[in-house]
């Protein structure tokens, strides 16, 4: 089920699946840690969908401009690796660029496309967690060449009756990003008291002026989940 999208779709619902995020080996005798899921894997079309509700509830198909949905392409389901399907997927992006002062961007939404108009999730209640605790949203990515600019945040969607409790931008630093071809691990720092209505928990967005000499760039992104702060 390979996806290309110019446009966006809908669902919605709540709920926490714990696992173990990417990259962390559980101690023997210790609970795993609470994990919230916004994108581990997408299933193919003769495959059981055992994705959390978390991960099923959210869709990498909010672009903006709007002026500029034609200059974007996203793949949910891109293989990590062609020949062997069976190491998973993660979200390809592709942004073109025609002007010198164009930018792109794409949300990861409630249904793909709700701006604010649906009820996101409380990570806070989610992860058991107190106002003042900290939360860190980890995921990984990677360049198609190399030296892709790209910023990656969490929050600032303030439209509908159910704006994000992330009011202002959470951003993963230093900004823009410069992405290598090879996986590397990113994270944003947050508080639990501003995700108790996280409508927009990812975002990628890339200006041309950052990305100079550039016409077009292509990039990945993996295993984006949040967890309570060490």
């Amino acid at each position: 089920m390979n996806k290309t999208f110019f446009c966006l779709g809908t669902v919605c619902l709540l709920a926490l699946f714990v696992v173990a995020p990417f990259g962390l080996a559980q101690e023997p005798g210790k609970k795993e840690a609470k994990v919230v899921w916004i994108y581990k894997y997408m299933p193919s079309s003769d495959e059981k969908d055992t994705r959390s509700e978390t991960e099923r509830m959210f869709g990498p198909y909010g672009f903006m401009p709007a002026e500029r949905v034609d200059q974007i392409a996203v793949n949910a389901n891109r293989l990590l690796d062609p020949k062997d399907p069976k190491k998973g997927t993660c979200i390809e992006y592709a942004f073109r660029f025609r002007q010198r002062d164009d930018w792109m961007g794409v949300f990861a939404l409630v249904g793909g496309d709700s701006w604010g108009t649906k009820p996101g999730i409380n990570v806070q209640k989610l992860l058991e967690l107190g106002p003042a605790d900290s939360v860190v949203l980890r995921f990984r990515a990677r360049g198609e060449k190399g030296g892709e600019a790209v910023t990656f945040q969490v929050g600032a969607v303030t439209t509908g009756p159910h704006k994000s409790s992330v009011r202002f931008p959470r951003l993963c630093r230093p900004d823009p990003v410069k992405l290598t071809t090879t996986w590397q691990a990113y994270q944003i720092p947050l508080r639990a008291s501003d995700l108790t209505n996280l409508v927009d928990p990812f975002c990628v967005v890339a200006k041309a002026a950052d990305n100079r000499g550039k016409t077009e760039i292509q990039f990945y992104v993996d295993g984006i989940h949040l967890e309570a702060g060490r």
